[in-house]
């Protein structure tokens, strides 16, 4: 049965929830807690001193549908690859993804590589002759700008331009125009359109990394900084495969491309409900990557290709 709470009852509760609130704005700003409370979190929150930032920490809730949970394309994937200590995780992903997309669709009758190599040598040679280290000639690109590159100009097979690392421009060959892989379109997607386009084909993103977290989650859940030594040390870009569940919070199955250095064999299981944001402190900087809530992965785009009408020249050009 329900019951009424009197007016003294009623202030009683209001003076608590007053006090609870005066606390918490000790800690964060005004500002900063409005935009939490506009993401509807479905968790406490929990403020985190790591070792150069401060972060808030809660979660919310993602609306998957049932069909989603227990997609899984790591069959559909090349073999788990390790990028060294060259930056070349957007390339990887790339590739993989039109890989993918190709053997998926029945373009490609068997999974076919697809060359990162030329990703590396061409989608933004520029870059590579700023690189401060002449020993290194690779330089970090975002997925969708790879994918943008392989929209105007195509993708070579791996068996014509093999896998060799970054290098100086005089140690490009010239690039081959023969049996290329061509898109239609490349889609950057919302969260919510990330996850309607995984019933269909894996998708990339960008996931921050924490160490040691990222190194330390095995085959546990990453979430982000949990330590006190933990810091962001950047961005990589990861294929997600699929969607789990587990005791309730919504997980991606991610790819990485750092070998079975991390997570299971390479693959790692990240929260899509932990979201963070940056809290000021004296003496800290900003780290510019969490300057408003924002989930640990982000930024989500995918190759995208309509097979031609019938008596259409086709877009791939096969062997």
């Amino acid at each position: 049965m329900s019951s009424i709470m009197k007016p003294k009852e009623l202030l009683s509760v209001t003076r608590a929830n007053v006090k609870v609130l005066a606390h918490i704005l000790e800690i964060i700003p005004v500002g900063t807690f409005s935009q939490i409370m506009a993401t509807t979190p479905n968790s406490g929150i929990k403020v985190e001193e790591v070792l150069e930032a401060v972060y808030a920490r809660w979660r919310v809730s993602r609306h998957v549908q049932d069909s989603l949970k227990g997609t899984d394309w790591e069959k559909k994937m090349c073999h788990m690859r390790d990028q060294g200590c060259c930056e070349t995780c957007w390339a990887v992903v790339v590739s993989e993804l039109i890989s993918a997309l190709l053997f998926i669709e029945g373009i490609d009758k068997e999974y076919t590589e697809y060359s990162i190599q030329e990703l590396v040598d061409f989608a933004d040679p520029s870059k590579a002759g700023t690189h401060k280290d002449r020993k290194h000639y690779c330089y970090t690109l975002s997925i969708g700008k790879g994918l943008d590159y392989v929209l105007k100009h195509g993708l070579q097979k791996a068996i014509h331009r093999k896998y060799v690392g970054c290098r100086p421009k005089s140690e490009i060959p010239a690039r081959s125009t023969v049996d290329l892989a061509h898109i239609t379109r490349v889609d950057r997607l919302s969260f919510p359109e990330a996850l309607i386009r995984l019933k269909r084909q894996p998708i990339g993103a960008s996931l921050y990394i924490f160490t040691p977290d990222y190194v330390n989650t095995k085959g546990g859940v990453y979430r982000g900084p949990m330590e006190k030594e933990s810091k962001l040390e950047g961005v990589h870009a990861v294929s997600i495969l699929g969607v789990t569940e587990e005791k309730g919070e919504m997980l991606f199955k991610v790819k990485s491309t750092h070998g079975d250095r991390v997570g299971v064999d390479g693959y790692l299981k990240v929260s899509m409900e932990v979201m963070l944001v940056q809290i000021p402190k004296k003496g800290t900087l900003p780290d510019g990557k969490f300057e408003k809530p924002t989930p640990l992965i982000h930024r989500f785009c995918c190759p995208t290709i309509i097979p031609k009408a019938k008596g259409e020249s086709s877009a791939m050009q096969c062997d």
